[in-house]
Order: structure tokens, then C-alpha cells, then sequence
């Protein structure tokens, strides 16, 4: 059964009044074109008049529109998309006579590619990407769509703008930009209203659009963290609903709903993403943890996980961005499943032998499915923090050179990023605000006195090892090696015990750094004379 969507949000369309729908909103932009963006929509217009095609409309439509109402001043330059909506032809068949234009002017064809979103039910509805003027276009058509009960994927028709913009997620993405007229089209009746008042909304009833579509309830958090925004009452209501988050579960990949999550990471304020799915009963159905019989050893996950991951979210905030240190994105991951990093489950990594894994690995990349070298980076920060958080507690007294040296070479040039995971760790989880729904005003974390001591205690840890000259001891290599060891010991036989010898040699290097090669043949030979003897 399908279940088409309304054709308008207005209230006169919606009572069975006779009286004529409003005339659509549009607005002189209030911002000016860079003189990129000049040229490139002056090319296309004359692509529409040379190649005889006066009944084309071309509207820009989501997101350019979008950041230009923000930024109405920025230069958005040739890293951004931009969408062009045609409302009487095809995508490719567009992009071919922008071709012939380019070619009949003596200028270079841009190469067209095809992305069908949804092969089976819209075959000749895909999208045409070219590059123009260095500029990335994606030409399709004016949309309107249909879903069914047990998929989020809709049947795509050919609309009309109207339909086009009441199919989109939220109304801030709704807006036109018509090329032809240079005039901003609102025909939701709400966008232009919604950016001025930084409103993330839906154009359709939000519960309605949010089961055809569960993956835009993550939208509307991306959104609202990205531009800080409030969340319309509405949609804040409709999130929570327990039918929108089963339906978030049996409709949406865990692929989709990573990449929504991975860009609320990358974002500059991720606690305002995370604070809105906990808020929103979220983070459990993004964030899962194993269950209870696939769980080993202790400790087991801690029941207030999602307060500890934005606790700790947070005071990752009251730190600076350590030199050398794992990308941000890398340790905000690191910092939000810190209270995991002891934890473990059985779990069979990338097609190997189940067996007892880190839970923030069955997490990050056997549910979420993140990038196998993402999880891989998360997972080594804490396994690095557990071993230096011991460390620290040793005290400078009991610090022994080559326990720390090994920990380092197994970390490499991220172990500051490691011991600042291991100092979260241990401070208390930061309090949140009481909503997120409302927009982040500038959060400011700070630390108890008790927790500065520790906190200075980690940066003296930090100092000492750079005073120990073991900071890039992981690029340290054998100052023997293999050719030279087999001379220097002729009765050693090729095998293992040659890469133990290495590894031996290393470690005494890190014990003796001031020892150079002749120091390290004087040792081996010592070491193993037996060896040594022709």
C-alpha cells in the first residue's frame, strides 16, 4: 500500500475552502552572487537559450541556498555542489546540451556520470553529475515521491516545485533559487521564516515524515548541531516517538545512519548532536551496545552510558588539541566510548575467528559499520590510555624507560591524543545543559579543583616523556641489521630468532639511548657469544 504525501502545508490548501492557494513566496536575494557563481548561471541561461529550450526552468535548489541565506557574504567556492532542478527535462538529457554548448564554443566537454538512486522503481529519474567551471552539478529532475509502509525508499516521479519542496526533509532545505528569474522561492511557506528564526522543521507533519522516512530524524540532529538551531516542538515531539525509532531500526541501514553520525562528529559542536539523541531517546538505537550473553569478563557496559559518553564528550572541550594528536573526529569517538575501553565481547572482526574483541569495535565497525581504520584508530587510543592511565598512578619515582618506551612504539605520534583519553577517563563527566532543543550557547567546561591536580599531573606525565627523549621513539630502527648481524655473528642461523635479536636490540637501545652502534655490536657480542665464535 502506498501512502502519497500531501501536496501542501499551507492551511488554505489543506481546508476544503474554494478559495485559490497563496501566490508562493519569493524574495529578492539577500545575498550577492560571487563572480564565479555569476558566470556559471549565466552559462547555464545560455545554454537554455542557444539550444532552444524557453520552457526550462532551472531552480538551485537544498543546500547552497541554504548556506548563502546564512553566510550571505562567504564565497562558497568550488568546494560545494550545487544542485540544479529541472522542471521539463531530464538530468542527462540537460547535461548533454550543456556539452554541446561548451563544444560549440570551442570549450572543453565535461565527462557526465549517472547516479540512480533507486534503480528499481525510478529507472529513468537518476541524477547526472558534471563538473562545470571547476564546479560540481548534479542535474535531476523535480521530484515528488510515494513510500510504503516497510521501506524508507520511495517510489520518485517527475513533480512539479511544490511537490519537489514539501518531499525534502526540512524546510530550510526546501528553498529555490530560480536561475531564470534570480529570485528565492519558498514554496513550503515556512523556509525563509525558519532561517531567520534558526527553526529546524519539517515541510510535512513530522511524525508522517519521519515514518516514511526515519533516517530524518538524524537529519534534523545533524542540522540542528551544524547551524545550532532549535528544534521545532512538533518535530522535537515526533523524534522521540517509540514507532519513529523501531522504524529507524527496521528501515534504515546501519551505513546511513553511521554516515549521519560520523558527520555530527565532524561537525564543530558534536555534544550539541549527541545531547539532542539522548534528549530524544537516540543515542541507545545509534549507539549499541552487545547483548548481555555475548558479553565476557568485566567490567560490563555502565547503565548511564549515554550521561558518561556526553560527560565526557565535553571535557574533551576543556582541553587543546594535542600536537601530533589523532584527528579530531578520531578522538571525539575516542573521548564519547571512553567508559567503554575496558570492555569486551565476543565478536568476529572483518570475516576473522570469533573471539573475545573490544566492545567499541563490535560498536564502531561490526554495528555502525565505520571505516575498519577509524574503529582500528579508536580502539588503539584506548588501549594506549588504559596502559598509560597506570602509568600516571605509578608516580615519576617508579617510571621505567622501557615499559614506557614499548607502549609508546606501539601507539606511534598519537600517544598525547592516548594520554588525554586516559586523563577523560578519569574526570568526572561533565554535566550537560538541561536541553539541546533550544540551540548551544557557548558551552564552557570547567574542571573542580580536584580534577585540575589531576589534570596537571597527566601534563607533568606528558612533559617527563619528552624529557626522557621518548617522544618519536616508535621511528627508532636496529642499529644492526640483518645482513650486518649474520657477519657479526656468523653461527646465527636464518629464522625467528633473527627478528627476536631485532626487537632485543631495539629494546636496549631505548634503555641506553646515548649508546650508539658500536655501543649496540659491543652488547650483541657480549650478549651472544656463543654465537660470536667461528
Amino acid at each position: 500500500m502506498k501512502r502519497p504525501r500531501s501536496p501542501s502545508p499551507s492551511p488554505t490548501s489543506m481546508c476544503p475552502s474554494a478559495e485559490p492557494a497563496p501566490p508562493i513566496p519569493t524574495h529578492h536575494p539577500p545575498f550577492p552572487l560571487t563572480p564565479l557563481e555569476h558566470r556559471l548561471f549565466t552559462l547555464l541561461l545560455d545554454v537554455v537559450r542557444e539550444q532552444a529550450l524557453p520552457n526550462l526552468t532551472l531552480r538551485v535548489a537544498g543546500g547552497w541556498v541554504r548556506d548563502k541565506l546564512l553566510r550571505p557574504h562567504a564565497d562558497l567556492g568550488t568546494a560545494v555542489d550545487i544542485d540544479i532542478a529541472l522542471d521539463t527535462m531530464l538530468g542527462r538529457d540537460f547535461a548533454e546540451r550543456i556539452n554541446a554548448y561548451l563544444l560549440d564554443h570551442g570549450l572543453h566537454a565535461s565527462s557526465v556520470g549517472l547516479i540512480q538512486k533507486n534503480p528499481d522503481q525510478s529507472k529513468h529519474l537518476e541524477t547526472a553529475t558534471m563538473r562545470v567551471m571547476d564546479v560540481w552539478l548534479d542535474l535531476v529532475n523535480l521530484r515528488t515521491e510515494t513510500y510504503s509502509h516497510d521501506s524508507r525508499i520511495p517510489d520518485v516521479a517527475i513533480g512539479t516545485p511544490l511537490e519537489d519542496a514539501m518531499r525534502r526533509d526540512l524546510t530550510i532545505n526546501a528553498l529555490f533559487y530560480n536561475i531564470n528569474t534570480a529570485a528565492l522561492e519558498d514554496h513550503t511557506h515556512r523556509g525563509f521564516d525558519d532561517i531567520r528564526a534558526r527553526l529546524v522543521r519539517t515541510p510535512l507533519p513530522p511524525l508522517t515524515t519521519l515514518l516514511d522516512d526515519p533516517l530524518r530524524a538524524l537529519r534534523a540532529v545533524r542540522f540542528a548541531s551544524r547551524l545550532n538551531f532549535s528544534v521545532d516542538s512538533a518535530l522535537f515531539d515526533a523524534c522521540r516517538d517509540t514507532n519513529v525509532h523501531a522504524a529507524l531500526g527496521a528501515k534504515v541501514s546501519r551505513e546511513r545512519i553511521s554516515a549521519e553520525i560520523d558527520r555530527c562528529m565532524g561537525c564543530e559542536n558534536p555534544s550539541h548532536a549527541i545531547g539532542l539523541l539522548i534528549e530524544l531517546s537516540l543515542f541507545p538505537v545509534v549507539f549499541r551496545i552487545p547483548p548481555e550473553d555475548e558479553l565476557v569478563d568485566e567490567p560490563r557496559p555502565p547503565p548511564d552510558l549515554p550521561a558518561l559518553a556526553l560527560g565526557a564528550l565535553l571535557n574533551l572541550r576543556a582541553f587543546p588539541e594535542p600536537a601530533g594528536a589523532a584527528p579530531l573526529r578520531i578522538a571525539r569517538y575516542a573521548a564519547l566510548l571512553s567508559s567503554l575501553a575496558a570492555c569486551r565481547c565476543l565478536f568476529a572482526d572483518c570475516g576473522r575467528k570469533r573471539r573475545p574483541n573490544p566492545v567499541v569495535l563490535y560498536m564502531l565497525r561490526g554495528d555502525l559499520r565505520l571505516a575498519s581504520k577509524d574503529a582500528a584508530e579508536v580502539v588503539a587510543i584506548h588501549a594506549t590510555a588504559l596502559q598509560l592511565r597506570e602509568l600516571v598512578h605509578r608516580g615519576s619515582a617508579s617510571l621505567d624507560r622501557l615499559e614506557i618506551g614499548k607502549v609508546l612504539r606501539a601507539s606511534g605520534p598519537t600517544w598525547r591524543s592516548a594520554l588525554q583519553n586516559a586523563l577523560i577517563m578519569e574526570l568526572e563527566p561533565a554535566k550537560g545543559l538541561e536541553t539541546y532543543r533550544n540551540g548551544v550557547d557557548g558551552i564552557r567546561v570547567e574542571l573542580s579543583d580536584e580534577m585540575k591536580v589531576l589534570a596537571k599531573a597527566y601534563d607533568e606525565f606528558g612533559k617527563r616523556i619528552e624529557e626522557m627523549g621518548l617522544d618519536g621513539v616508535w621511528e627508532v630502527k636496529p642499529a644492526v641489521n640483518g645482513n650486518e648481524l649474520m657477519k657479526l655473528l656468523p653461527r646465527l642461523r636464518k629464522g625467528p630468532m633473527i627478528g627476536t635479536i631485532m626487537e632485543e636490540q631495539i629494546d636496549w637501545m631505548i634503555k641506553n639511548p646515548k649508546e650508539g652502534a658500536d655501543g649496540v655490536r659491543a652488547w650483541l657480542v657480549e650478549k651472544y657469544a656463543e654465537l660470536a665464535n667461528t
